[in-house]
């Protein structure tokens, strides 16, 4: 501001002249700052990644810096293992002969996408040698 005496310059007192300055602050430009993505919570499933966010601006002056940006997302592991049970009996029609037998095949974070691309075997066959038995046929004649 310009501060001039009101008659002449040397008709005022110098000492009781006031500030022709000011200091003050601006808000106006301020943005939200904020660190990088931390890494996910989980190796495999459902997790979250965290950041810290701060406005520069003083407490309770936070809204010159616009909307608040988040401080935590979610996120996916996708290292996840499968989780493979033991092979259910073999389903041979006869107590001797070929089968099929079952497992259970599950990805331990709840989806397929989470896991290796190749999944270990649900079925495979099998040989059912519980009914199986000789058959005998009689002797020849001695040679």
């Amino acid at each position: 501001r310009v501060v001039n005496c009101a008659r002449e310059e040397g008709d005022c007192d110098a000492g009781a002249k006031p500030v022709t300055e000011e200091s003050c602050e601006i808000y106006s430009g301020c943005s939200w700052l904020s660190s990088d993505w931390s890494e996910c919570s989980t190796t495999c499933g459902t997790g979250v990644l965290t950041r810290d966010v701060h406005c520069p601006a003083p407490e309770g002056k936070e809204a010159f810096c616009g909307e608040n940006i988040p401080a935590v997302a979610g996120c996916n592991g996708t290292a996840c293992a499968w989780v493979v049970h033991d092979w259910g009996a073999c389903d041979a029609v006869q107590e001797c002969g070929d089968g099929v037998r079952s497992r259970q095949v599950i990805c331990e974070g709840g989806s397929m996408a989470l896991c290796p691309a190749v999944a270990p075997p649900t079925e495979e066959v099998c040989q059912a040698r519980r009914g199986c038995a000789w058959k005998v046929t009689g002797w020849t004649e001695c040679s």
